[in-house]
């Protein structure tokens, strides 16, 4: 198979068009196959991979970050830590972690050292710049 002729182990996200993944010999290939997975690399954050994009992931709240695939490239980004990282996101090419570290370090940048406040005195450090509504008061919070 085409798979033998990369270098390195693979790992595969399980998706939404699995079909070849019914072979053992293609399964086989990988030295896993999972729904999700939660990466623990030395030096980084905490990665959480899941082939779906998602707007909170675990660890989302402490800084993970979270490398999806699906979109196609088509789904705006934010400020969120979390990138598309499929090949066809990425000019038919893979993306080092290092390129991902640097991309989202870029984002956190935005929003480092800020919390979401409330005038009912409810608050929680900032991990993201989208606009939030406050769960005790339901009112519009704002980023300082």
């Amino acid at each position: 198979t085409a798979m033998h002729r990369l270098n390195g182990q693979h790992y595969y996200i399980f998706g939404n068009h699995d079909e070849m993944f019914r072979h053992k010999e293609v399964r086989d290939c990988f030295v896993w196959c999972k729904d999700v997975e939660n990466l623990k690399v030395q030096g980084y954050p905490n990665i959480w991979l899941s082939h779906y994009a998602h707007r909170v992931w675990n660890g989302s709240h402490r800084g993970a970050y979270h490398l999806y695939g699906h979109t196609h490239n088509v789904l705006p980004e934010g400020d969120y830590l979390s990138t598309d990282v499929g090949v066809d996101a990425q000019n038919f090419y893979p993306i080092s972690l290092e390129e991902v570290d640097k991309r989202l370090k870029q984002r956190k940048g935005k929003f480092e050292g800020k919390q979401w406040v409330c005038e009912c005195g409810h608050s929680f450090l900032a991990t993201d710049t989208s606009a939030k509504i406050c769960a005790k008061c339901t009112k519009e919070m704002k980023l300082v």
